[in-house]
């Protein structure tokens, strides 16, 4: 379709522009219906498949220190709705903070998986509770637990396996090594 209206552009040298109308060069790989953009290079363009870009700059000489900031005020609350991924790449820290903080997987086969260079720590003030049809505590070292109250094993049956132990028959290492085989993360 052949574009018949000129389009609209409200430019100051010093300060940015806006403009309204089909971005039409050649060198474009995703062209926009309209742009704003700041005279430092922050801008926000509008795509003509239906995207949106909102971007800030960090310029020599007057680097973006303060950051950028997406503010809600009011009880109407901020949501953010996705029907492809969400990606979120931090060069520093993430950090949420929130009263409640509820995550769940939609999907039947949908996984919660978290990878980490070093160190986890859960801490609760209250109680820490884990629940599933299988749980696997492993540690490639050594594993401590500790309670300075009571500290209870329940199961049918328990089994206390040390393998360089003579005392532990040849049938308890075999159901112990199958199990293990099923259940090690990998």
């Amino acid at each position: 379709m052949e574009r018949k209206t000129p389009p609209l552009v409200i430019n100051t040298p010093e300060d940015g522009f806006l403009r309204v109308g089909l971005n039409t060069d050649a060198k474009t790989s995703r062209p926009d219906q309209v742009q704003l953009a700041g005279g430092c290079g922050a801008s926000l363009r509008i795509f003509d498949d239906g995207g949106w870009e909102l971007r800030s700059v960090n310029r020599p000489g007057k680097p973006n220190k303060k950051g950028c900031n997406i503010i809600a005020r009011g009880e109407g609350g901020l949501q953010i709705y996705s029907d492809g991924d969400v990606n979120i790449d931090a060069k520093g820290d993430f950090n949420v903070s929130a009263r409640n903080i509820t995550m769940e997987t939609t999907a039947d086969d949908g996984d919660f998986t978290v990878f980490c260079k070093r160190d986890i720590m859960l801490d609760a003030d209250n109680n820490f509770k884990a629940y599933g049809t299988k749980c696997v505590i492993t540690a490639s070292d050594t594993m401590i637990t500790h309670s300075t109250g009571w500290n209870l094993i329940v199961g049918n049956p328990v089994y206390v396996y040390e393998k360089k132990s003579k005392l532990i028959p040849t049938s308890t290492s075999d159901i112990v090594n199958s199990l293990l085989e099923n259940f090690m993360l990998s």
